[in-house]
């Protein structure tokens, strides 16, 4: 079902000249666009947690990617662009039970400051799955 998946997001980025594309619960290798438009025309940028799942952020290679960022659970990173944009990459745990919601709670609390305070005067965007 991967190989699905990979040949949409190839298929996805090539048909909308798409330039930065931000993924969520994926987990992503050196060998996971192997063979694929991807591979030769974008890097990737990865943030796996320690189940091998997490976030992803594939940006063309015509932009000039000056830092990454990223917090130590896979669910969150910043890419900078040409040391001018920001752009975050964010996936909060999901559910509703207690251990989820202060999981949540740290993560707009603490870590997203944490990240952002990295990239302190910058334009720039947060995206993702919030849950």
């Amino acid at each position: 079902i991967f190989d699905k998946i990979k040949k949409q997001i190839n298929d996805f980025m090539t048909k909308f000249n798409i330039d930065v594309l931000h993924l969520q619960e994926m987990h992503i290798d050196e060998d996971t666009f192997q063979d694929c438009v991807i591979e030769t025309n974008c890097n990737i940028y990865a943030n796996n947690s320690i189940n091998g799942y997490g976030t992803a952020t594939i940006v063309r290679t015509h932009l000039d990617v000056t830092d990454h960022h990223t917090d130590t659970e896979g669910k969150a990173q910043i890419i900078v662009i040409s040391r001018q944009v920001a752009l975050g990459n964010i996936y909060p745990q999901a559910g509703s039970d207690q251990v989820q919601r202060n999981s949540r709670e740290d993560m707009f609390s603490n870590q997203l400051p944490r990240l952002l305070n990295m990239v302190p005067n910058m334009s720039g965007s947060d995206s993702g799955d919030f849950n």
